[in-house]
């Protein structure tokens, strides 16, 4: 290739770059509305970033307290992993019981040891309780709660997102 070709095929190629992608502006595109009310699904509190994070799992129906504890306790799943989720509560933590315990409070009644969670696991397990079954920014649960493994007891403790 002379160096003439070689000076037009640079020049013809700076062009083109220069010309762009072709694509012309336009105006605003409208679409359809948002979806509106309630998202529906499980409010789980995870940990994002060394910070508790609600992450609402798809359900077929709105969950009790002790069903929202038992997805919790079963950890994030692997898309909530995949996505940097992870949990503090240990391996192996059972819900033995939900009970109400006076007016606005309710006692969870755990097969580990309380005083040995975590500050970051006890929230996670205040705040799903708080959460479950109402929406993120009106939970309709306890405003506080206990924690219990049968001996020693932990709280009352309420959701530091709800504060």
């Amino acid at each position: 290739m002379t160096a003439k070709r070689m000076l037009v095929a640079g020049f013809m190629l700076l062009a083109a770059l220069l010309a762009g992608c072709g694509v012309q502006p336009s105006g605003v595109i409208k679409g359809d509305l948002a979806p509106q009310g309630p998202a529906e699904g499980a409010r789980l509190y995870f940990v994002q970033n060394m910070r508790l994070t609600m992450v609402l799992r798809p359900t077929n129906q709105e969950l009790s307290p002790s069903a929202a504890l038992d997805l919790l306790a079963g950890g994030p799943d692997s898309d909530e992993q995949n996505l940097g989720f992870s949990t503090d509560i240990p391996a192996g933590v059972g819900l033995r019981g939900i009970f109400a315990d006076g007016p606005g409070q309710v006692m969870i009644l755990l097969s580990t040891d309380v005083a040995a969670l975590s500050a970051t696991a006890v929230d996670q397990l205040v705040c799903t309780v708080r959460g479950a079954g109402g929406s993120q920014s009106q939970p309709p649960g306890p405003a506080t709660v206990v924690l219990s493994d049968g001996g020693r007891t932990r709280g009352p403790q309420s959701c530091p997102l709800f504060s």
